[in-house]
């Protein structure tokens, strides 16, 4: 996160994103069961960096002192369709030089012999993501 914070921004209208955090987690919850669905899990996602901010926050605190993350003590979360929608919109996620520069780092790490997992899904049939 930090290397990818120090990659030198553009001045392009295509660069421009949100905030410069392009890591965000998905928090679903625990018992869903439609074996036959084709769509995403139901869920919240939140940007790491707000992650951080929950993470310590003593309203989190749940009975037992763990944290509890639910629907209503969140506050702000993208769902399915609003993440979908500030994704494709090009709103979040990483700028053209930190893809530039996450290009790069997977290229060593395939060079290297070792595996590497990555994934885009480049088509969008009837706002399916």
């Amino acid at each position: 996160m930090a290397e990818l914070a120090k990659a030198k921004q553009t001045n392009s209208v295509n660069d421009f994103r949100l905030n410069n955090d392009p890591f965000y987690l998905k928090f679903c919850p625990r018992i869903q069961f439609d074996p036959d669905s084709t769509g995403l899990t139901k869920g919240m996602c939140i940007p790491l960096s707000y992650w951080k901010r929950v993470a310590v926050d003593d309203s989190f605190k749940g009975p037992k002192g763990g944290r509890r993350l639910t629907y209503s003590n969140i506050g702000r979360y993208f769902d399915n369709t609003s993440f979908a929608t500030m994704i494709k919109g090009a709103w979040i996620g990483t700028s053209i030089p930190q893809s530039k520069l996450m290009e790069n780092w997977i290229k060593d790490v395939i060079s290297s012999g070792r595996s590497i997992t990555f994934a885009v899904k480049s088509e969008n049939i009837d706002g399916d993501y």
